[in-house]
């Protein structure tokens, strides 16, 4: 395998040649080397759900995604057409909801109980206030672009059908053991003969995978309809079947659901009475299915099919949905912030799903809707609505596409009522809702509006910003790197780089740290690794978006240093930051006992046995 810098380098080069591939072969015949949103816009519809560097940052498959998205918005804004965007009802509309969105997200983070994570997000999928903002410049872009009717949609539709496919490949290779960039076990699960994959292609998790292919497969088959180039037809069409299968091969339901209720609504649509060809044609679908899940390649897919049988609620996420409206009730106006689900959700979560689930970590609602209205109160959550709204108020004119399209964000809608939005399927959302609302004839205005120029320093704004993120992620990277090779100083210095630059990852490194210590036969390093692990886990307890994980880790190294006090300090905090995490009182209870006070200890290793009764707690004492 090649070094991480070159495996980058060939990433970018090949997206240098998508993207001049998709210009080129324009129905309008663009120049690439011109700065247009002509372009920008399919390009960036092409590159985003691509982009992860793995070896070269530390968030490998979000931050790349992000630095396009701030990139793009900032070539394409102070180029758009605003005035034929709002010469149109549903344009304007469109710019309502969008600002509406904005707004809330604003208010919402001006009371954010974590301003810090509400700005600049998570880790997980760096979703915050900076971020959202960008998705709906990019869309506002996108949205004035396809005023200009049909030609335009077809070129944003090629882009969309380009990275399906790509993405689409790489799912299937993963599913059948091929994959040059990522270790396969960190998408097995299980072992043995009822070992499943869960591949992730280039979004990162699986869910999210599925939910973007979602989207990819109407949008393709959509070009499939409209196309008249041979070439470009048939990308429409491979994708949109690739993107099914790898559907399917993913084991994802609520992606498979939303494809069934999609694909209805087209049939029942489009096709009044099936030809004898469209019905043979659908048996021979299934049956290769059919043939293939019985096959020996389609061990996974029934150990999948197994896991569906054991588990037919879904995992956690009625109990999440129902503690997720505690939450919803105690910041219901204006909500707790942008990506504060991980503060805010393990003060307020059940016993119950503490108990049905005691090893989960939730990072969010897993729906849409409270995702929002947990994050922006009801503001946030009636402009959701208004935006959904919009699809069935303003739809285009030609029968075959309005309905295809509906179909498709349908099925968006129906995938994210199981998870919530990263960077990719936001950017899907908004942009299947912008091509609902846009005209088949482009919308003339006469001179193009140019006045948006002024926006350049905002474009300046995010290019900085995509600058300084990827930069941070790259000290994280290089700090792991240094880690794995004992270089220790290195590590050091990188992490402090990291910091500077506003992106943390102090709980994995001081762990890591930790471990470095305990296996280190000098004694000298051994207490410099220690020391730099505790700098680091109390930083932690100020900027991780886990904080009762936090506080265990501080709690662990305080433990290590044999500091009774400070250690039962953590843990208490810990326990109030999650007070149904049955791992605090366990560690709570060893502690009591271990300084003789047996009474208390007793209790709260009751206690932890009842938030998790399948765990075998006297062992661990």
């Amino acid at each position: 395998m090649s070094d991480p810098f070159t495996q980058v380098m060939d990433y970018l080069q090949f997206v240098y040649f998508l993207g001049k591939v998709l210009a080129l072969h324009s129905s309008q015949g663009m120049n690439f080397r011109a700065i247009d949103a002509r372009w920008i816009g399919p390009f960036a519809m092409a590159a985003i759900p691509l982009a992860i560097a793995p070896g070269f940052l530390y968030f490998y498959d979000v931050t790349p995604k992000i630095v396009f998205l701030y990139a793009f918005a900032a070539l394409a804004l102070p180029f758009i057409d605003l005035k034929r965007l709002l010469a149109s009802t549903s344009g304007r509309a469109y710019a309502v909801a969008l600002l509406a969105t904005f707004a809330s997200l604003f208010l919402s983070t001006l009371v954010s109980v974590r301003p810090d994570l509400s700005i600049f997000g998570t880790n997980w999928r760096r979703f915050g206030l900076v971020t959202q903002s960008a998705v709906l410049l990019f869309s506002l872009v996108v949205a004035a672009d396809l005023m200009g009717g049909t030609r335009r949609l077809i070129s944003y539709l090629r882009g969309i059908a380009a990275a399906t496919i790509l993405v689409s490949l790489y799912a299937v290779s993963q599913y059948f053991g091929w994959d040059p960039w990522l270790d396969p076990t960190s998408y097995h699960v299980g072992s043995g003969e009822w070992t499943i994959v869960r591949p992730p292609a280039t979004l990162g998790y699986v869910a999210y995978l599925a939910n973007f292919l979602v989207f990819g497969a109407f949008q393709g088959f959509l070009l499939y309809r409209l196309e008249k180039q041979s070439l470009w037809r048939t990308a429409g069409l491979f994708s949109a079947i690739g993107a099914g299968v790898a559907v399917v091969l993913s084991g994802t339901r609520a992606a498979e659901l939303a494809l069934a209720v999609g694909a209805l609504m087209v049939l029942v649509k489009n096709i009044r009475r099936p030809s004898l060809r469209t019905i043979a044609v659908t048996a021979g679908v299934l049956l290769m299915g059919a043939l293939f899940y019985i096959s020996p390649a389609g061990l996974q897919l029934r150990s999948r099919a197994r896991w569906f049988r054991e588990d037919p609620a879904g995992g956690a996420r009625f109990y999440l949905w129902r503690d997720s409206l505690s939450l919803l009730k105690q910041h219901w106006l204006l909500g707790s912030g942008p990506e504060t689900f991980s503060v805010e959700f393990p003060r307020v979560q059940s016993r119950d799903l503490s108990r049905a689930f005691p090893e989960f970590y939730h990072e969010s609602a897993h729906n849409m809707f409270l995702d929002t209205a947990t994050a922006q109160g009801l503001p946030g959550l009636l402009a959701l609505l208004f935006a959904v709204g919009l699809a069935l108020r303003f739809r285009r004119g030609q029968s075959q596409t309005r309905n295809t399209l509906l179909a498709g964000f349908a099925a968006i809608l129906v995938c994210h009522q199981f998870s919530v939005f990263t960077v990719p399927t936001a950017i899907s959302f908004w942009i299947t809702l912008a091509m609902l609302l846009s005209p088949e004839a482009p919308v003339d205005t006469g001179v193009p509006d140019r006045r948006m120029r002024w926006l350049a320093p905002l474009s300046v704004a995010l290019l900085v910003a995509a600058a300084r993120l990827a930069l941070a992620d790259r000290h994280l990277g290089q700090m792991r790197n240094a880690l794995e090779a004992s270089h220790y100083a290195e590590a050091a210095d990188e992490h402090t780089a990291a910091g500077r630059l506003g992106m943390h990852a102090d709980v994995w490194y001081s762990r890591k740290l930790l471990s470095a210590g305990l296996a280190s036969q000098n004694f000298l390093e051994k207490s410099g690794l220690a020391q730099t692990a505790l700098t680091s886990a109390l930083a932690a307890t100020a900027n991780a978006e886990d904080p009762y994980n936090a506080w265990m880790n501080l709690g662990l190294i305080y433990a290590r240093l044999d500091d009774a006090g400070r250690t039962e300090q953590c843990i208490r905090h810990a326990i109030k930051a999650s007070p149904n995490w049955y791992k605090a009182h366990l560690a709570l209870a060893r502690l009591l006992l271990a300084t003789r006070r047996a009474d208390d200890g007793k209790r709260e290793l009751q206690l932890a046995r009842d938030l998790n009764p399948r765990a075998e707690l006297e062992g661990n004492l």
